[in-house]
């Protein structure tokens, strides 16, 4: 009926294509990318003399207009207006730009609107969002699409529903961007194949973080306590893109981050030689969120966790188990409060609870089985591995439910259809999945351990005067 998401190991790393050597070839490559480089340096050229500037431009206008003396207060000014406008514009829906090449999707908590200063004083921090395998920038953030059955042609919008992301992303976005006030932004992988994390997205990362730093910095800053905070959090691939490669590129630039957390990931060993290596640059404090089917996860995390304290410069972390989460009448409500209402949700429950799924469209959905144990509370089978037979036991009560609710048309989509519940389903069992649990404790933690050292350094400067 519906298909979804693929999923694989969240780690696995892909085989390298093998790389072609003829001398045609080469001669083709090394020809494009010269034209290439051409092409894209007389675009940069038109680009800079445009009236449009993109959000990459405002942070060179600005940037010049501070460092050259020369620079007019006119231009500057408009520098200063340019990028209000830009935060205001990012603080009402999530904004697309591109900075050095590098597209990424940010948005501002909405207080920050209100804001008539350069830089919105309620900004806490910004939090960088880094995906699983095979995920994607976007999954972070709404779109547009036209539901099945609407007679609408792909692209008119009329008829489109506005598609939210998939509830634990969309959660983690609201939190840090309601309950902690923090700019969030994200970038996808560039391996286009399995879309994992590889080092050479590190100095991307790298470039868009400190242009929204910049950008969002008072003008006066300087390195310090004065820029606003960066935090990552990042799922599988993305835990151990943020704890190792990120947090060192990060260090490197001298804009290290202030603390990173990870999901879903074992952390890295650091061999000896590479602890030596990276003796002098400072390591972020850390968050490592185990879930409770994920016990190879959860017991490196947990030896990894033993040996650190050890050697100076050890910084602060912290292990979060979580625990399970029972299935009741009342968990679709509180997963997707903005999708599934509470009669919906009790619906969905009672469906799921059944054992003798009724034919529908001609034919049976599927075999007699129990998916929730005695109690009622907990699955007795892998959600991604009974896709069959929880997609068979819900479809009929979406499908009587849009017929009063359009909305709920996008559960019947074939394009994500059933992700969403497939996800927090996925949560309700326990094991490789994205989830919103201990991500706020992590993130106040974080944040209290970098209001401690700013405070440090403050009493520091004082007593030095």
């Amino acid at each position: 009926m519906v298909a979804t998401r693929t999923r694989g190991n969240l780690l696995r790393q892909p085989t390298p294509h093998p790389r072609k050597q003829t001398f045609t070839y080469q001669c083709r490559r090394y020809s494009w990318m010269i034209a290439g480089t051409v092409v894209f340096a007389l675009w940069g050229s038109w680009n800079n003399s445009s009236n449009i500037t993109s959000s990459g431009n405002v942070a060179r206008t600005a940037n010049n207009s501070n460092s050259n003396g020369s620079a007019s207060s006119s231009n500057s000014r408009t520098g200063t207006a340019i990028r209000r406008s830009l935060l205001q514009a990012a603080s009402q829906s999530y904004q697309s730009n591109q900075v050095d090449g590098v597209e990424y999707y940010w948005q501002m908590p909405a207080s920050s609107a209100e804001s008539t200063n350069e830089v919105p004083s309620d900004v806490k921090g910004i939090l960088f969002l880094a995906h699983p395998c095979n995920g994607s920038g976007r999954d972070w953030w709404s779109r547009l699409e036209p539901y099945e059955g609407s007679g609408t042609q792909e692209g008119d919008t009329k008829s489109a529903l506005v598609v939210p992301p998939l509830p634990e992303h969309g959660a983690i976005v609201d939190m840090a961007l309601n309950e902690l006030h923090m700019a969030v932004v994200s970038v996808s992988a560039s391996e286009v194949k399995s879309k994992c994390w590889f080092g050479r997205d590190a100095a991307r990362v790298v470039t868009v973080l400190n242009h929204l730093q910049t950008t969002l910095s008072p003008s006066n800053s300087q390195e310090g306590d004065s820029k606003v905070p960066v935090y990552a959090f990042g799922v599988g691939s993305g835990g151990a893109f943020v704890s190792t490669t990120l947090s060192i590129a990060m260090a490197q630039n001298k804009s290290p981050l202030n603390g990173y957390i990870s999901q879903v990931s074992a952390p890295k060993k650091i061999t000896p030689m590479a602890r030596k290596a990276a003796a002098d640059v400072p390591r972020p404090p850390g968050v490592f969120i185990s879930m409770p089917r994920d016990m190879a996860t959860r017991s490196s995390i947990q030896a990894w966790m033993a040996q650190q304290g050890k050697v100076d410069g050890d910084p602060p972390l912290k292990h979060i188990q979580l625990k399970d989460q029972p299935l009741s009448e009342t968990y679709f409500n509180e997963r997707i409060p903005n999708l599934i209402s509470p009669t919906l949700s009790r619906q969905l429950y009672q469906a799921l609870s059944s054992t003798s799924p009724q034919k529908q469209q001609g034919r049976r959905a599927a075999s007699s089985v129990k998916l929730l144990d005695g109690k009622g509370q907990k699955l007795t089978m892998n959600p991604q591995k009974s896709v069959k037979e929880w997609n068979a036991m819900l479809e009929p009560v979406f499908v009587g439910a849009s017929k009063t609710n359009p909305k709920y048309k996008m559960f019947l989509n074939e394009n994500h259809g059933m992700d969403r519940i497939g996800q927090i389903l996925n949560v309700a069992w326990g094991e490789s999945e994205v989830t919103r649990d201990g991500v706020l404790p992590a993130m106040e933690w974080l944040m209290t351990l970098q209001q401690q050292q700013a405070n440090t350094n403050d009493q520091s400067k004082d007593s030095g005067k």
